[in-house]
C-alpha cells in the first residue's frame, strides 16, 4: 500500500511539473489536455504492462520484469483504494443517518416499512 502511493504521487508530481508552464503562461485548456494526454497514457502503459507481465514470456524477462510488474502492481492497488475510498465515503452519511434514527428512535427504523 505505501508503495502504490508514493508511486502514484510521483507520477502526479511529475505531470503537474511538466505542466505547470502552461498554468503560468494562462494556457489553462492547454493544461487540462495535457493532464488528460497523460492519464491516457498512463491507462495505456498499465494496459501493454498487464498484458506483457500474462504473456508466456514474462519469466525469461528476469531483472526488467520484477520492476515492471511491481509498477503495474502499485498502480492497480492505488486505483483499488480510490474506489473502495470512494464507496465508504459514499456510505457514511446514510450509515450516520441511521445511527442518528437509532438513537433518537429506538424502535422506528426505516428498514421495517
Amino acid at each position: 500500500l505505501g508503495l502504490s502511493i508514493v508511486v502514484c504521487t510521483l507520477d502526479m508530481m511529475e505531470a503537474l511539473l511538466a505542466l505547470l508552464g502552461f498554468l503560468q503562461i494562462g494556457w489553462s485548456n492547454a493544461f487540462t489536455a495535457g493532464l488528460l494526454l497523460k492519464w491516457v497514457m498512463i491507462c495505456l502503459l498499465l494496459h501493454i504492462a498487464e498484458g506483457i507481465v500474462r504473456s508466456r514470456f514474462f519469466p525469461a524477462l528476469r531483472c526488467f520484469g520484477v520492476p515492471l510488474e511491481l509498477w503495474l502492481y502499485s498502480h492497480r492497488m492505488a486505483r483499488d483504494v480510490a474506489v473502495s475510498s470512494l464507496i465508504v465515503l459514499a456510505m457514511v452519511p446514510a450509515v450516520l443517518f441511521n445511527k442518528l434514527n437509532d438513537c433518537l428512535c429506538p424502535g422506528l427504523s426505516l428498514h421495517h416499512l
